[in-house]
């Protein structure tokens, strides 16, 4: 298992929010998201970007007890269709 710091996972990141952008069209300067890295032993690394211009928040953290369920086919009511 190889370890590292939260600062080398904050770049890691940025750098995969810059990536997911780009692929799926969205603005990381403007529109809001979160990502989050699993890790072993439940270990998890999340990013989370929310607000609007001088409003922004931005919080990298580390979180030692993490679970992510399944993906579901719902969606929230709201929340725009994206596809159908």
């Amino acid at each position: 298992m190889k370890e590292f710091c939260l600062d080398q996972a904050n770049s890691r990141l940025i750098a995969v929010a810059k990536r997911l952008a780009k692929e799926n069209h969205f603005d990381i300067k403007r529109d809001n998201f979160t990502l989050i890295q699993p890790l072993t032993d439940h270990q998890a690394i999340i990013l989370s970007v929310n607000g609007q211009g001088e409003h922004r928040e931005i919080k990298i953290y580390g979180n030692d007890c993490t679970f992510i369920l399944p993906a579901k086919d719902e969606w929230l009511d709201i929340f725009e269709k994206e596809s159908e």
